[in-house]
């Protein structure tokens, strides 16, 4: 990694706002090696309400499933430990 590498780029959608299509599109090409920005990682927030919230990880231009799982199985555990649930 060198000090001028573009590393983690968010993008966060609140509420009943479900159409991620350019969400994704934009998430895809700023996380795609090949492309200009080449961030390492793009993470896809969907805040539903306090406890509801779906994360979408992108690596290398594609949705990351293994790190998807691993992030929201953590935010789950997060809301349970604190007393938050659905």
């Amino acid at each position: 990694m060198t000090d001028d590498e573009n590393t983690l780029v968010f993008e966060a959608k609140v509420g009943r706002n479900n159409n991620f299509d350019d969400d994704f599109s934009k998430l895809k090409g700023m996380t795609d090696q090949g492309n200009a920005y080449r961030y390492d990682f793009g993470i896809h927030i969907h805040f539903k309400d306090q406890s509801k919230v779906a994360f979408n990880v992108f690596e290398d231009g594609a949705v990351s499933d293994n790190h998807s799982i691993l992030i929201n199985k953590a935010w789950t555990a997060y809301c349970h430990e604190r007393g938050v649930s659905d």
